[in-house]
This record gives C-alpha cells, sequence and structure tokens, in this order.
C-alpha cells in the first residue's frame, strides 16, 4: 500500500503536497515556496560560510596510536589527516583531504604547462593486457587478483603503462598526431609484504602517473627533460630538497630511470651525494647521476676525487623512458611521415601524491606538531578567540581576511575550549600562521604566531595587509 502511495505521488501531476495539505492555505504554500527559492538564490551570509575549527571532523587527538612509528605517522594522525583502516590502509580525513588537493594543484599547474592533459583510467584492468606485456607473472604477489562472477581475471592497477598503452593504440594513426602527454591522479593498489610507517609505505595509495609517447628517440628524449624539470619546480614548490639518481627500471622496464629521493633518516634508499658538486647515486649501483647536469668532480682533468656523504632517501618520484616496449607488445604504432608503421616512443613518469604528503610532514615537523608549508596546508590561517568576549572581534578578523585572496584558507576557534588546548591544538594541526584575538586586541597590529617555514620570528605583530602579503609570499 505504502509502495503504490509513493508511486501515485510520482506519477502525480503538480507539486507534492503532505497529507495535511487540507489544513494549509494556497498563500502560505505559495510564501513558503517563494522563501525556499529566495534562500537558495542568496549568496550565504559571513557567519554561515565561516569554516570553524570546532566543526572539523574529527578534532586531534591527545596521544598517537600505539603503533606508529614515524613523526609523519604519528602527527598525521594527531592531527586528524589519517587514520588506519587495516595494515596498510588508510583514510584520508578532511584535513589531509584538503592539503592532498593543495599537492595536486601545484603539481596539475606544473604538468599543464609543459603540455600534459589530465585523465581517469579505470582502476581494473584485464589480466589479457597484462599477459602481452608479460608482467601478468612477471610483476608478482604484490599485484592484487581478483575474478569477477564470471571467473574473467582483473587485477587492481599497481601502475597503468598497459591500459593507457592500450588506449592510446585504438586512436593512435599518424605521427601528425603525436606527442601525447596524459596524466591521472587516482589511487593504486599494490599487496606490500610489510605496510609500514602511515602513508609511507601503503597497499592503496594516491598517484599521479604520467605516460607520454613521441614519434621518434629524439622527441622522447625532449619530453623526458620537461617533465624532469617540472618535477624540479612541483618539489621546489613544496619546499622539498630532492636528490636524482639514476636508477634500475625493474618491472616497469625501459633503457632509462632516474629516482627523486628527499633525505630522510626513515628513509629506505642508501645514497651518497657528493659534497662537491651536483652527483648522486644509489650505493650499491653502478653508474650515477648528475642530478643538475654537471660531471663529477671525481671525472674532472685535475684527477680530484669526489668526497661524498651518506645519507638514507625517500622516493618521492620516478622517471622511467620505456621505448617500445609497452606500443609493440600492444599495438600502439603509427604511419611515419615516409609511409612506414613504427611503435610509439613511450615515458612514464609518477609521483607518489600520499607519499609526498608524509613526507612533508616528515620533513617539517616539531615538539608540538606540524610545521605546514603554507603550499600543503590544509589551511594557511587559523583565527583563536580567547574567549567569548573575544569572539566578535575574531569573527571581524575572519570576515575582513575572507574577503581577501585568504578566502577559504581561513578557519576560526570559536570554541569553548580553555586558551591552552587550542594553542595546543593549532600546533598539532600546524597551522602556519594563528592569529590570537584578546582582550588587548589591535585590529591593526595582529598578535601572530607562525609555523610555517621561513614565514620569519615565531611572534610577530602584524597589519591585516601585512599578514596578507606574509602568507601570499610563502605560497608558489
Amino acid at each position: 500500500m505504502a509502495l503504490r502511495a509513493v508511486r501515485g505521488i510520482a506519477g502525480s501531476v503538480g507539486p507534492w503536497r503532505p497529507a495535511s495539505a487540507a489544513l494549509c492555505t494556497s498563500s502560505t504554500v505559495a510564501a513558503e515556496a517563494a522563501a525556499a527559492e529566495s534562500s537558495i538564490r542568496s549568496p550565504p551570509t559571513p557567519a554561515q560560510r565561516r569554516q570553524l575549527v570546532q566543526d572539523i571532523f574529527p578534532a586531534p587527538l591527545h596521544t598517537a596510536p600505539r603503533d606508529a612509528q614515524t613523526a609523519s605517522h604519528q602527527w598525521m594522525a594527531r592531527a586528524g589527516l589519517i587514520r588506519q583502516s587495516a595494515a596498510g590502509v588508510y583514510s584520508i580525513l578532511p584535513l589531509g583531504q584538503r592539503s592532498l588537493e593543495k599537492i595536486t594543484k601545484v603539481v596539475c599547474r606544473e604538468l599543464d604547462a609543459i603540455g600534459c592533459q589530465r585523465l581517469a583510467l579505470p582502476c581494473l584492468t584485464t589480466a589479457q593486457l597484462w599477459e602481452k606485456t608479460g608482467r601478468w607473472e612477471s610483476t608478482g604477489e604484490e599485484l592484487f587478483k581478483l575474478s569477477d562472477r564470471r571467473k574473467a581475471p582483473f587485477c587492481l592497477g599497481p601502475t597503468h603503462e598497459e591500459a593507457i598503452t592500450e588506449l592510446a593504440a585504438s586512436f593512435l594513426q599518424s605521427h601528425k598526431q603525436l606527442p601525447w602527454r596524459l596524466y591521472q591522479l587516482d589511487r593504486k593498489f599494490r599487496d606490500e609484504l610489510r605496510p609500514r610507517f602511515g602513508l609511507m609505505r601503503c597497499r592503496e595509495f594516491w598517484m599521479k602517473d604520467l605516460y607520454t609517447f613521441d614519434a621518434t628517440e629524439e622527441g622522447a628524449s625532449v619530453t623526458y627533460d620537461a617533465v624532469c624539470q617540472a618535477y624540479h619546480r612541483i618539489f621546489a614548490a613544496l619546499q622539498l630538497p630532492t636528490v636524482v639518481v639514476e636508477a634500475d627500471s625493474g618491472n616497469i622496464g625501459g633503457s632509462l630511470s632516474h629516482e627523486f629521493h628527499v633525505p630522510a633518516q626513515i628513509g629506505e634508499t642508501d645514497l651518497a651525494v657528493c659534497d662537491q658538486c651536483d652527483a648522486s647515486w644509489i650505493i650499491g649501483e653502478e653508474g650515477q647521476s648528475k642530478g643538475g647536469g654537471g660531471a663529477c668532480c671525481k671525472n674532472t682533468a685535475d684527477g680530484g676525487s669526489c668526497k661524498a656523504h651518506v645519507t638514507k632517501g625517500i622516493e618521492v618520484g620516478h622517471a622511467f623512458y620505456l621505448g617500445t616496449k609497452y606500443s609493440a607488445a600492444l599495438d600502439a604504432s603509427f604511419t611515419t611521415a615516409d609511409g612506414t608503421e613504427t611503435s610509439a616512443e613511450m615515458g612514464c613518469f609518477g609521483l607518489g601524491i600520499t607519499r609526498i604528503l608524509a613526507t612533508v610532514v616528515e620533513q617539517f615537523h616539531d615538539k608540538d606538531g606540524i610545521c605546514w608549508p603554507v603550499a600543503v596546508a590544509p589551511y594557511s590561517v587559523c583565527i583563536v578567540s580567547m574567549g567569548k568576549g573575544c569572539d566578535q572581534m575574531a569573527e571581524a578578523v575572519y570576515d575582513r581576511l575572507s574577503a581577501g585572496p585568504l578566502a577559504g584558507d581561513i578557519v576560526l576557534d570559536t570554541s569553548e575550549r580553555s586558551a591552552g588546548v587550542k594553542f595546543n591544538n593549532a600546533s598539532v594541526v600546524g597551522y602556519p600562521f594563528v592569529v590570537i584575538v584578546g582582550s588587548k586586541h589591535d585590529p591593526e597590529a595582529l598578535e601572530v604566531e607562525t609555523r610555517a617555514p621561513g614565514a620569519g620570528p615565531r611572534s610577530q605583530r602584524l597589519s591585516l595587509p601585512a599578514l596578507e602579503a606574509a602568507v601570499q609570499k610563502l605560497t608558489p
């Protein structure tokens, strides 16, 4: 009976009326409809659009999870950026999502600037594609394999060379169509034997993977250099120092490969970095990489020896020149200017987005919490009211800042927590600029505590325009 009634309403002519519609006059209904339409069309008031700290899900934790071994894992969990769901599997919470989106914005800006185009590939890939390249078996147990209800085999992609090459092959005909530079930002899956260190080594993670198609080896070389330079700009914007080393291409294959590492004690790769030039290499592997293009000093004419120091590195990016390994196997070929058929020259380039987020925290923290660079901070400014008598003044500061270039990048703490708890939470989360609004508040000389690298003295007095300028100066 209830189902028939719902169907009757859905199929009836005219607006839906409640069962008590007989009690409503037509003028009342019209007035309510007009008010509802007005509320939808009217922009929210300043009070309605304020982002309050007390509304952010979840509140910071007092202690880190017991299994959090690294500083980045501890602080990200305490600040409410992530929560572990299973071994190597994490929920990205609202503050963490905002930071990931900021990293994504920097990445997309630099890749788009060199002619890359963003798309989205399916997470599920057929076994048939992977069998054609030989990776269905060679990838080993790290590949998540599954079957559908018809027993057709699939895998959850740890990388997408097969999928992108099959896609390109379906459109590629002539050399005139090339080059193509196609990338995505999406979840990847790897059945890690020992997931550890929070977002550093997970079974599910976010990655930017770029795949390039060129008509010639020369064109592929130009593309390779352009992407590597874009990577340098990305890491500079995120304030991450990187060491570039030549590396083994591994299961992905190809004839040339470079890794981008951030020096850190928890890194899993042993690196040698020359103290006198820009040379660096992975200890135990043959060859060396010239990170900035210069020659290693041990090869100079004066016979000087290379004085290198050893460090550990977190791999945050990887570049591969693939040649025709995938294009030949999956028939991504085209007709050249002289009419011959040839396979496209390919490259692939990865950035571990969630690992970069964890690496930023690993690099920028102190005993009190995270010290975000503005480029990655979930919010750049936190305004803290020292008590109920100061709330209106704090709201006024928020509204003035929200009318300028910092709109959408500010939070306001008017909670009933003590001042000590508010300051502690702001430090744990790591807001780059904390504006303190107390009884002696001066709107022309704001009391500001800074945590951002390069922001200057920890305690400052800044006018509102000066605060805006300080934040923008640190925004890449």
